[in-house]
């Protein structure tokens, strides 16, 4: 087992954890065999401070590999050749991913797909006719698994041979939403990959809806709202993505539906509106990696 992995592990159990105090230790080699040891033997300093807060995070940390191991998921820390280098520009980048599927970031186009859980008909019905011959063209779609938008997005992937890349917002044992658990099967079948930066063991919080959008909006070439509410979560990460420089395109509606409210407010605020899967293609040409 290497320390860097065991070490990464902090992360998932204690979020203060940060890059640079993982940096700064994984690259010593201390071989440790129970958590007393290395209690004793680490030097003064923020990841003694970090462990004496969790007496218990060696064998936490190991039960977390030993699960992942077992389940056959893959994992992958910061710095590694198949970490996703757009997460170096999050301020607070994961250190450790683990996944199931394959690193399919690395060699596919990428598009990011955010909206609500409870779209209207016309906009599936958009995705279908739009999204779809870009997919088979070999666009990934990457989103988050949950129930609308996102769960259409990742369909229309499946349906048309292509990997999708969905970021849970919970561990790869304590899928959420639940029903999802029966979507990995066909997208690790279809080349994609399911992607958690939280324990296995970890139940969905609601903090953990923003924090894993901010690795689907970053991960994508750009970032498309379908449909959002005024005050949503895809409206949050969207205008994150602008802040952050990033191409957002934004489906457009009528100014008075309540569903799209924040959709049109994001036009306002930097946002492209788009009409067709041309438009799409032409934005995602002009945008940068």
């Amino acid at each position: 087992m290497q320390w860097k992995y065991l070490l990464a592990t902090l992360r998932m159990l204690t979020p203060k954890f940060d890059v640079e105090t993982f940096l700064h230790f994984s690259a010593h080699d201390y071989l440790v065999s129970y958590p007393e040891k290395l209690l004793f033997e680490l030097p003064r300093g923020p990841l003694k401070d970090f462990v004496r807060e969790r007496p218990f995070w060696f064998r936490e940390g190991i039960k977390i590999l030993a699960w992942l191991e077992k389940n056959k998921s893959s994992i992958v820390c910061y710095g590694e050749e198949d970490y996703p280098k757009e997460f170096y520009l999050l301020n607070e980048p994961p250190i450790l991913l683990s996944f199931e599927g394959t690193s399919c970031w690395k060699n596919n186009k990428l598009l990011s797909v955010v909206g609500s859980r409870y779209p209207s008909p016309k906009s599936l019905e958009w995705m279908d006719q739009h999204l779809a011959p870009l997919v088979r063209g070999g666009l990934c779609l990457v989103s988050g698994a949950a129930r609308g938008i996102d769960q259409r997005a990742h369909a229309i992937c499946l349906r048309n041979n292509t990997p999708t890349i969905a970021f849970l917002p919970s561990g790869l044992k304590e899928t959420y939403p639940s029903e999802f658990s029966e979507w990995k099967k066909k997208i690790i079948e279809h080349g994609g990959a399911v992607v958690s930066e939280y324990s296995p063991f970890q139940a969905m919080r609601k903090h953990h809806f923003l924090e894993r959008n901010r690795m689907i909006a970053r991960l994508g070439k750009c970032l498309l709202v379908v449909e959002a509410r005024l005050r949503s979560g895809s409206t949050m990460t969207a205008r994150l993505a602008i802040e952050n420089s990033q191409s957002v395109c934004v489906l457009p509606a009528f100014p008075n539906d309540q569903n799209f409210r924040g959709s049109v407010d994001l036009l306002f605020n930097g946002a492209f509106p788009i009409r067709d899967s041309i438009d799409l293609k032409m934005l995602m040409d002009l945008s940068h990696s």
